[in-house]
C-alpha cells in the first residue's frame, strides 16, 4: 500500500492513487446531503395563515366594523331591593351599560328582564344625571320581592306593551371599530466571492414552480436556508407577539409594530389561570368550552401552548388523546394537514381542542430567555372556525395576516440580490448579499372569543 497519496489528472488507476476503503472513509466523510431542521413544527404565523389566509391592503393602516351582540344584558351599579313583595324598585344601570353623555342605554321602559326572583318589566327610565341612569324594574308575581345583586347579569328577554301604545325609544347597535397596522420586517444573508463553490443546481421542470414557470437549472446557496426560516420566524414571533410603537418621541426613525395576536388577546379576550399545584385538570377545560360557548365561538379550537402547561394538559387528558377522539374537520378533513402542523386533539361534548406546543415559547434565545415573563406555562385558545359577515353568507375568518400590496406588486414577502460577483453585478463589493422584507400585519376579529390560559 502507498504511504504518500498522489492523485492523477486521468482516471487511471495506479500503486501510488489507490486508496483503500479506511483511507477513503477517513478523507471524505460521509456527506448527508438533506438539510434537517432543528426547531419545531410550524409557528403562529402557519396558524394565521391557515385560517384566515393573508389579505392584501394598500393601506398602512387598516380597520373594519364589528357588530354588538344581537341580545342584551346589563348589570346594576349598587344592590336594590324592593321595600316588599310585588314592589317596584329602582335600579342604577352600572357604567358601561348607557352613555355617560346621552340618553342611550341598554335597559328601556317596556322591555322584560330575568332576575333570580322571577320576571320583571322596566319602566321609568330616567337618564337626566349624566353617568347615571335610573330604571324601575316591577315584578310580573305581586309574590315575589325583588333583590338585584351587582354581580349579576339581567339578560332582556323581550317586551310587553299596552294596546294602542307608542313604540318603545329606539336602541342604535353599537359597532365596534378594529384597527391595526402593518410593520416591516427585515433580515439579510451574505455571501463573499469566493465562498460562492458552495452553490447546490436543481433543474426544475416547467411549471414546477408554478403555473407558466420555465424549466431550466436553479441555483441555491448553502447556508442561505438558516436564514430565510430565521425570516419566517421573526414574521410568525411579530404576528403572535408584537406590540404597537407608541412611543414615537424617542423612537423618530418611522418603524411601526403591530399589535400581535397576545395582546390582541390580552385586551379584549378571557383569562384562565393554572398553578404547578393544582396543576390543569378537567375542570379547568370544562370552563374553556363553558366560555367559548358563551361567546359564540364555535366548538372548534387550537390550543397552542409552552412546554410547562403542555406537560399538565398531558398529565390532565393524557387517556382522552387518541385517534378515535380526532376529528380532522377543523383541518379540512385532512390527518395529514393536522399532524403537518403538529396537533393532537380531544373531544369533550361536541366541542374540540386541538393541541399544538409552540417551541419558540420555550427556546433559550426567544420567549425561554430567563429574562422574559412566564411563556412556558401560557397558552392561547384560538377558534378555529370561521364567523359570519353581516347582509352575507359568506365566511370570514376570526383572524388573517395583512401584507401591503398594489396591483402585481405584493409586500407579503420580497427576496432580492445585490453583489458584485457571479453576474450579480449592483456594487463593487466580492460579495452577494440576499435581502428579505416582509410588510405585514395582525388582525383579529371578535377578541372575546379567544383566550389565554396563564400560570399564577
Amino acid at each position: 500500500m502507498a504511504s504518500t497519496i498522489i492523485p492523477n489528472d486521468v482516471q487511471v488507476a495506479t500503486s501510488d492513487n489507490f486508496l483503500s476503503t479506511e483511507q477513503l472513509i477517513n478523507m471524505f466523510p460521509d456527506k448527508d446531503p438533506n438539510i434537517y431542521q432543528k426547531r419545531g413544527a410550524p409557528g403562529i404565523s402557519s396558524l394565521v395563515r391557515f385560517l384566515g389566509g393573508s389579505r392584501p391592503t394598500m393601506q398602512i393602516d387598516y380597520s373594519h366594523f364589528e357588530e354588538d351582540y344581537t341580545h342584551q344584558s346589563f348589570k346594576v351599579a349598587s344592590r336594590a331591593t324592593a321595600a316588599g313583595a310585588g314592589q317596584p324598585v329602582t335600579l342604577i344601570v352600572a357604567a358601561g351599560y348607557h352613555s355617560s353623555t346621552g340618553a342611550y342605554s341598554i335597559p328601556r321602559d317596556g322591555f322584560i328582564i330575568e332576575t333570580k326572583q322571577g320576571l320583571a318589566k322596566l319602566s321609568g327610565k330616567n337618564e337626566g344625571t349624566p353617568g347615571a341612569h335610573t330604571i324601575v324594574a316591577t315584578p310580573f308575581d305581586p309574590a315575589v320581592t325583588l333583590d338585584l345583586l351587582v354581580t349579576e347579569s339581567f339578560p332582556i328577554f323581550g317586551s310587553t306593551f299596552a294596546d294602542g301604545s307608542d313604540s318603545p325609544e329606539g336602541l342604535t347597535p353599537i359597532l365596534a371599530e378594529y384597527s391595526n397596522n402593518t410593520m416591516i420586517i427585515k433580515e439579510a444573508y451574505e455571501v463573499t466571492g469566493g465562498a460562492l463553490t458552495s452553490f447546490t443546481w436543481s433543474y426544475m421542470q416547467p411549471g414546477q414552480l408554478g403555473a407558466g414557470s420555465p424549466g431550466g437549472y436553479r441555483c441555491a446557496i448553502k447556508g442561505e436556508h438558516d436564514t430565510n426560516r430565521r425570516m419566517e420566524d421573526y414574521i410568525s414571533i411579530m404576528m403572535f407577539r408584537s406590540d404597537k410603537i407608541t412611543n414615537t418621541t424617542n423612537i423618530t426613525d418611522g418603524s411601526r409594530g403591530t399589535e400581535g395576536l397576545y395582546r390582541f388577546v390580552q385586551n379584549g379576550g378571557d383569562t384562565n389561570t393554572w398553578s404547578d399545584i393544582a396543576g390543569f385538570t378537567l375542570i379547568d377545560f370544562d370552563n374553556i368550552i363553558r366560555k367559548s360557548k358563551n361567546a359564540a365561538a364555535g366548538t372548534q379550537f387550537a390550543l397552542y401552548h409552552g412546554f410547562d402547561l403542555g406537560m399538565k394538559l398531558s398529565d390532565a387528558f393524557i387517556d382522552k388523546f387518541g385517534a378515535g377522539a380526532i376529528n380532522y374537520g377543523a383541518f379540512g378533513g385532512s390527518k395529514d394537514l393536522a399532524m403537518a402542523m403538529d396537533f393532537s386533539s380531544i373531544r369533550r361534548n361536541q366541542y374540540e381542542i386541538h393541541f399544538s406546543s409552540w417551541d419558540a415559547l420555550d427556546h433559550p434565545e426567544l420567549f425561554g430567555a430567563s429574562a422574559f415573563e412566564d411563556y412556558s406555562g401560557y397558552g392561547v385558545v384560538v377558534p378555529l372556525e370561521t364567523t359570519r359577515i353581516q347582509g352575507d353568507s359568506s365566511p370570514g375568518p376570526f383572524m388573517r395576516m395583512r401584507y401591503r400590496a398594489a396591483g402585481n406588486y405584493s409586500r407579503l414577502k420580497e427576496v432580492h440580490l445585490t453583489g458584485g460577483t457571479n453576474g450579480i453585478y449592483t456594487e463593487g463589493m466580492d460579495r452577494i448579499k440576499i435581502h428579505y422584507k416582509s410588510d405585514v400585519g395582525f388582525e383579529g376579529i371578535a377578541p372575546e372569543r379567544f383566550q389565554s390560559i396563564q400560570r399564577v
